[in-house]
Order: structure tokens, then sequence, then C-alpha cells
């Protein structure tokens, strides 16, 4: 065998882990309604699986001759004896993470045993299913717990039996998972682990490139049908590379499409032609290492002060799950951010990301296609059917571009597909996704006050009534309607150049000006137009946040623009009418030639496709009475001013000559636009950026 082959195997996959299955990866395996055959203890009239009962035919016999050592391949060869002699036509088949001589003695725990003897057993019948039931798999998990403490001395306190027969813990996808994360966390090193499966297996589409047969092999949980398979390449992340080093592990899979289950390099078949165990020579190590990259979620202290993650005011809606997958049971854990599910409109709540700007990798490739999270649930997220032949982009919450961050390119690649999940996109109209939101998202990559380039963002939907947004939903055929959101909100959080922690808060609606074109982007300066406070978004969503992520916001219920130092007020600011977008200041004379008094002026362009009252409009700036606007500003049309002569209410604009800003209101108070200006030349016309 080639020597780095096997050093790449024990670097990949510390654990010691050998696993016997009844069949090959293209075969199924029998239950049978009377083992009596099979000659082990008390089995008069019961059923069994044959797999299960050849094993403990042979292992049985094995140990009442303590002088006649069995080795693996005898244990092997033995049961496929058996198997045929029953007329069944399955060949087992061992695969091991290590390179073993199969003429190696058979046995559970190694001569230098030291630690603590721990099982899992699994037996599901599937009760009651009108498709899918058993009569065998109950009595194979029984079997197997007498064995292992009959004859290898396991302790009752150390063994979790699950079985569907209202007495056992019940083996659905989350307890079978949750079993699993406790065992990979409780064995040491030194520790004995046994491990048995006994029920339905099955093969599905591959969807990774790891498999050459094209096809993942399964478990079948008891409730499969609504919460999914689980399939190899979650056994492998899970569950053996959960292990650690030193652990020596023994796995027992009695079930369909089993040979390969736990996707582990060296594989032996008994089916008389193979004399040694083999590597899969073209098995992808840099394709598993990526399998078991560890989802560990959103750190609250990655910023280098502590945001924890937001909380809610009404948790009903929120899919909580006890699984070691997900944080505080309702945020699942992916690679870098974490997401809280809306099990009703199966789309994020809220999408938390940690950001390092060093270790942005621009321009990695995507090769994972979109796909349910089986850790979710299918019935929890909105799949493809919700996104094709329509307006409607799955928007990423968590942004691919945003999340491919990590010390190798290998590492950024494999954050930036954890982005690929239904889980973490929303109904975004097309021309919001690929304009103003990214335009937004642009802005996060490339934000510049950071002193230590790690950023923190929450992300996700607005259901509440909005006025001038129209309720919406998706129906595909033969599914049930999704509600589209009204608007997105972003909160931005770093430490800036002071040392203190510092926050943007965004919110953006799906209006009709929004999603009318996608050249939006091209008329805002900095995304000042969507600025609003967190207590806003607190208000607008029901999260709640952490004080600092309100302290640290620079908005005011007045205006303060991005980056300003000015003093923080914790006040609402309305998000701003969609519908006046593109009405914009356009242009000033702020430091004219002779006297400012007379000779100012500002000019306000109406750039949206209809005609403006404005009536209860205002041109404001710090600490003075506002400016009253009045009267009708046609479709194209500009208004131009003089703010510094006093309105009818008394309210007035200075315009600094070195620095300043001023901002535009509709009647509502929400601001429409803001200009900034530093340091204009005398007589010059100061153009803001549209």
């Amino acid at each position: 065998m080639n020597p780095s082959f096997n050093e790449r195997a024990e670097n990949a996959i510390p654990v010691n882990i050998r696993m016997i299955s009844g069949c090959r990866d293209d075969q199924t395996s029998a239950d049978v309604s009377n083992i009596a055959e099979f000659e082990l203890p008390n089995p008069a009239g019961l059923a069994a699986g044959a797999g299960t009962s050849a094993f403990l035919n042979v292992v049985y016999a094995d140990d009442k001759k303590p002088d006649d050592d069995l080795s693996f391949q005898d244990v092997l060869m033995k049961i496929r004896g058996i198997l045929s002699e029953g007329g069944y036509a399955q060949i087992p088949q061992l695969s091991s993470s290590r390179p073993l001589d199969v003429e190696t003695k058979f046995d559970l725990s190694p001569e230098n045993f030291t630690g603590t003897k721990r099982a899992v057993l699994i037996g599901i019948n599937y009760v009651g299913s009108r498709y899918d039931e058993l009569s065998g798999c109950h009595n194979d998990a029984l079997h197997a717990n007498e064995y292992i403490k009959n004859v290898h001395g396991f302790d009752d306190d150390n063994i979790t039996v699950l079985m569907d027969d209202g007495k056992h813990t019940n083996p659905t996808r989350e307890n079978i998972m949750a079993a699993y994360s406790k065992i990979t966390t409780e064995s040491k090193p030194g520790d004995v682990v046994y491990l048995h499966y006994a029920g339905h297996g099955s093969n599905v589409k591959d969807k990774n490139g790891d498999e050459s047969d094209g096809k993942d092999e399964v478990l079948c949980p008891v409730d499969f049908r609504k919460a999914g398979f689980i399939v190899d390449d979650d056994l492998l992340k899970f569950l053996v590379a959960k292990f650690k080093r030193d652990v020596f592990v023994t796995s027992i899979m009695d079930c369909c499409n089993s040979g390969t289950i736990l996707d582990l390099p060296y594989n032996f078949k008994a089916d008389g032609n193979q004399t040694a165990m083999v590597p899969e020579e073209d098995y992808n190590f840099d394709n598993i290492i990526s399998t078991v990259v560890t989802m560990s979620g959103y750190d609250p202290t990655f910023t280098g002060v502590n945001i924890p993650l937001p909380t809610f005011a009404d948790g009903d809606t929120l899919l909580k799950k006890q699984s070691p997958f997900f944080d505080q049971e309702c945020w699942r854990k992916y690679i870098h951010y974490s997401v809280a599910t809306n099990k009703l409109r199966r789309q994020p709540i809220c999408v938390a990301l940690n950001i390092d700007q060093k270790l942005l990798k621009p321009g990695t490739d995507r090769d994972k296609d979109w796909t349910c999270d089986n850790e979710i649930g299918d019935q929890f997220q909105l799949d493809n059917d919700y996104y094709k032949k329509n307006d409607w982009d799955r928007g990423h919450m968590a942004r691919f571009a945003t999340s491919a961050w990590g010390e190798t390119e290998k590492d950024a690649k494999d954050a930036g597909d954890a982005t690929m999940f239904y889980s973490n996109s929303c109904l975004q109209h097309k021309n919001l996704n690929r304009d103003e939101w990214l335009g937004i998202e642009d802005w996060v990559i490339n934000l510049t006050e950071s002193t230590n380039y790690k950023v923190s963002s929450f992300s996700g939907p607005i259901y509440n009534d909005i006025e001038g947004v129209p309720a919406r939903t998706v129906t595909p055929w033969g599914r049930i309607p999704a509600e589209v959101p009204a608007a997105f909100y972003k909160i931005v959080a770093f430490v800036d150049k002071s040392g203190k922690i510092s926050t943007r808060a965004f919110i953006v609606l799906q209006d009709s000006s929004i999603i009318a074109d996608a050249k939006g982007r091209k008329k805002l300066k900095n995304f000042q137009t969507f600025q609003v406070t967190t207590a806003m978004v607190e208000k607008k969503t029901g999260l709640i946040f952490h004080e600092s992520l309100k302290t640290s916001n620079p908005m005011k219920t007045d205006f303060a623009p991005v980056g300003s130092g000015d003093d923080i007020v914790n006040g609402d600011v309305s998000p701003p009418k969609g519908d006046y977008s593109q009405v914009i200041i356009a242009a000033a004379l702020i430091n004219p030639v002779g006297k400012d008094y007379t000779s100012e002026w500002v000019s306000i362009a109406n750039y949206s496709p209809q005609q403006v009252n404005l009536d209860g409009w205002t041109l404001s700036n710090k600490g003075r009475t506002p400016y009253n606007l009045s009267g009708f500003l046609g479709c194209g049309d500009t208004l131009r001013l003089n703010p510094r002569k006093r309105g009818r209410d008394g309210g007035t604009v200075i315009l600094n000559n070195i620095k300043g800003s001023m901002s535009l209101k509709d009647p509502h108070g929400n601001v429409i636009d803001v200009a900034h200006w530093d340091r204009p030349g005398e007589g010059e016309v100061t153009i803001f950026d549209p």
C-alpha cells in the first residue's frame, strides 16, 4: 500500500474504526421471520435481521472456543456462509479507517484497553407504517445488547438504546444524531465504542461528487419521510470525524445499501475473490476533509467585543431543536454564520455572520448547488419550486462572497459553499437582490472603519405591514403559498478606530420603486437613504438586540451620516418611503462670491416617474428650525431655493463654507436624502452624487 495514502487517512480520520455491513452498497439486507436456524440464545419464534443474526451466531460460537480465535476474514466468511446456506444473496463487507490485516484477531476491545466501554444500539421496525414496517430490528438491538454485556462486559449505564417500541428513546433523526453526538463527545482516548444499527437503508443521488457510483448511502430514521435521511456524508462529518484519536470503534450496519455507509477509505468484501483489505485508491481526501469542516456557527466574541445573538420577543414561530448542530436550540450553526428559522414562513428570521475582511478570498468559485438542509428539515424551507420561473431570487442572507474567507483558498471555498442552503435564503426580488441589496453587501465587504478588519452582521426579512408595500405570496403548483417579505434589514457592527464598537443599521423595502429596475444603486450615496436605528429594526422584526448595538448606532431621531461622531440618540427613525427615493438634493452653491445671505442656493431634483407634492416637506441641518417646502415638483423638474432666507415658519438652513450636511424629509419625517460637503471652493457649485 502507498504509505502516503495511509498517512493521509490517519490525518483525515483520527479514530480507529472498523465497520461490518450486512451487504454491499448495491444489495438489500433481509428481515427474517424466525431466526431459530441462527442458534442464538432464546431465538425461537423471534424475527430479526439476517445480517445481525449471522454475525451474532459467529461471534457467540467464537466466544465458546477461546483457543480458536477467529480473524476478521474468518468472521466475514463465516457470516457469508451462513447467509448463503439460508438462501440470502447479501455479501457482508468490512471497511476501516486504518489499513487492517484481515487475518487480525477479531475483537471489540484492543489488548491495551484501559477506558470505558460505550454503545449506541438502534433498532427500527417503523411500527404502524403502511409501507415501511419491519419485524426484526427491535430484536436485533436487544440481541446485540445481550451480546456486548454478556460477552464483552459492557455496562447498562453506558449503553444507549433507541427503538420505536414506546419504551425506549424513539429513533427519530434528531434523536439518533443526538445519541451519536453524545457518544463522540463522551468517549475519550482508550475507550471502546460499539455501534449497532438495524433498520432501513437506501441510497440517493450523490450531491458532492465523492461517490464513484454516483449515489450516497443513507440510514432511514423512523421519521425519515418528514425529517429526511441520515446521509453517509453526515455520518462521516458528525459521527466518524468527531471521535477522538485512540478511541477504538466497531460498527455493525444491518440495513440495505450499507457497504460503505461510513465512507471509510479501506474495504474488504467477503465475496471469495478478495484476500486482503484494499485502499480506495481514488479516495478524495481533500473532499473528506472538506466534509468534516466544523460548522462552528456565529462567534459572539469575533470582533474582540461581545456581541451576543439577538433574542426573540415572540418565540412561537421559531424552529427549535435539541441538537449538537444548534446553538440555544434555535440557531442552526454553519461555517462563520448561524440561522434562526421561522417555521411557519419557512424562511430565516435572522442570519448572524462573522466576516474577516483580511481573510476574504475574492473570486472563490462556487461548486455546491442550492440544497435543503436536512438538519432544518425540508418542510421548514422554501426549495427551488418557489424561485423558478418568476422574478424572485434566492436572496442570500449570509452572502457567498462575504462568507468565503479563511486561512486557505479551500477554507474560503468550504465556507462559501456552506451558504448554499435554502435555510439561508429569502424571496427577494431580482432587482433588489442584484442592485440595492448587493450594494449594501459590497459596502460591508469594503468597510474601512474596522480597526481589526473583523465585522459581524445580522440580516433578515421583515413581514410587518409597511405602507406602500403590497402583500405578496408565491404559490408553486401543488404547493402551499409562501409569503414574500415586505422589506429586509441588515445590522453591521465592528470595532472602530477609537477601539469602541460601532454599528450601522439598514432597512430596504420591496416596494414598487425599488423593484421597478436595477438602476437604484447608482443613485445612492453610501446607502444613507436606507439607514435606520437599531431600535427601528427591533420594532419591525420583534428581535431584541444587545444594548451595545443600540448605543453604538450613530443614527439620531433627526439624522446623522454614516461615520459621524455626533451624539447618539436611541430613537426611532422610520425607513424612507421608497416612492420618493429618486427625489434628491442635486446641487448647491455653498460658498458664493460675495454675500452668502443673498447668493446661496440649493437645488432639489425629482428623478422619479411622477409629480411630487412638496407640501409638508422640509430641508434642515443641525440645530435649526427646518425650512418648509411647498408646491408641486414635476417629473424631471428641479426646484432652486435660497434656504438662508427664512421661510414662512421662520425655518432656515445655513450652508457652512467649511463643512456641513443637510437632509431632505417628506411630510412623515422620513429621511429622503442627505447631502454632505467639505471645503467647497469659492464660487463653485457643488454637485451631489445621485
